[in-house]
């Protein structure tokens, strides 16, 4: 469980540091942290904080999980979920593209997993979580899945302004079309 502490300690970290950032993006108008759209030494920054804390958050899942030969019913049904959730994110990816992921910008996309609600990749990504919080019985999960619900959202909140700006109109009108955030009906 030593490595998992690490990796659990270097991933609180990281998230903290970059719901600081985001906090100080969304108060700060001419700070512009996400989406990252240009090459500049605080975007590399945020990108490298981004992917330690996805490698970081990785390594205390597979530190914490449990050996197939213990897995229980919970176990299992988290196993469905965490591969519904990866489904529905490869999905999303796959239908805005790569680079438009990250910020780079392209044609505005409103098809797919974009035609239920206006950030899928999110939604895939805590469906995984919560597959995971199942998968490993860990409250550490559960306190690496609520920074992760803060980050998705506060990385939402700064996004849509840039969206608004680069789309104008086709936004306004997919964001009438299209009214939920993450889950249909709820949010």
């Amino acid at each position: 469980m030593e490595w998992g502490l690490i990796s659990f300690g270097i991933s609180t970290i990281t998230g903290s540091i970059l719901i600081i950032g985001l906090m100080i993006d969304l108060k700060i108008s001419e700070i512009d942290l996400w989406p990252i759209t240009k090459v500049s030494f605080l975007g590399m920054i945020e990108l490298t904080l981004w992917f330690i804390f996805y490698g970081s958050t990785l390594a205390f899942f597979i530190f914490t999980l449990r050996p197939l030969a213990e897995f229980n019913i919970i176990a299992w049904i988290g196993s469905i979920i965490f591969l519904a959730g990866f489904s529905f994110f490869i999905w999303s990816i796959l239908i805005l593209n790569f680079k438009e992921t990250f910020g780079v910008k392209g044609e505005f996309c409103s098809k797919g997993p974009y035609r239920i609600c206006r950030n899928p990749q999110s939604t895939g990504i805590m469906i995984k979580f919560l597959g995971a919080i199942l998968m490993t019985s860990s409250i550490l999960m559960i306190i690496l899945t609520i920074l992760h619900a803060t980050l998705l959202l506060l990385t939402v909140f700064a996004e849509e302004p840039w969206l608004r700006e680069h789309y104008g109109e086709n936004y306004e009108k997919y964001k009438k079309k299209v009214p939920y955030r993450f889950i249909p009906y709820v949010f």
